[in-house]
């Protein structure tokens, strides 16, 4: 009966923390560490216990990419400051080695996950479409000088195609 105690004690001791409950919530390191590892394991449910509701809304839609990013990632450790009111924690360290920016807000001396999506992912819609606005404007001015060189190429191709064709008809 004593080994069904323990046992159980054990399995529910592990439930928690799978679930998150191994996680001192007063500490934005913690909390950011084990919201990143959930992100990256795929376990949206156990991120979205570590945000606040408007953060929750996007972890079912970056879940799958963060999953994808984070085959092969060490997250071991955060920094955390305070920025605006917010603490950032930079966790590291991904498959690449680079630092997650995780934000967080305290609410009754416990610390949530408190970001968009974009903040998350790094680039949001406008900067995709600025950069792409960038590249095609590039590419427009190359074709805008490079075109009356062809041009100029393509008329003295003809000027010599014609005068070859009025010698040969000579």
């Amino acid at each position: 009966m004593r080994k069904l105690a323990i046992i159980a004690a054990i399995a529910g001791t592990a439930f928690l923390v799978s679930c998150g409950g191994g996680v001192d919530a007063t500490k934005a390191d913690q909390v950011a560490i084990a919201f990143q590892k959930a992100m990256t394991s795929g376990d949206a449910d156990a991120a979205k216990k570590l945000a606040k509701t408007g953060t929750s809304d996007w972890i079912d839609m970056a879940i799958t990419k963060a999953k994808e990013d984070g085959v092969g990632a060490k997250i071991e450790k955060a920094t955390c400051a305070d920025e605006n009111g917010k603490q950032k924690c930079m966790v590291c360290c991904g498959k690449d080695g680079k630092e997650t920016a995780v934000l967080l807000s305290k609410n009754a001396d416990k610390y949530q996950v408190e970001m968009s999506k974009e903040e998350y992912t790094g680039a949001g819609a406008a900067d995709a479409l600025g950069g792409l606005g960038d590249l095609l404007g590039g590419a427009t001015d190359s074709l805008s000088k490079a075109l009356p060189k062809v041009g100029e190429e393509m008329k003295k191709a003809g000027e010599e195609v014609k005068a070859a064709g009025e010698k040969a008809a000579h």
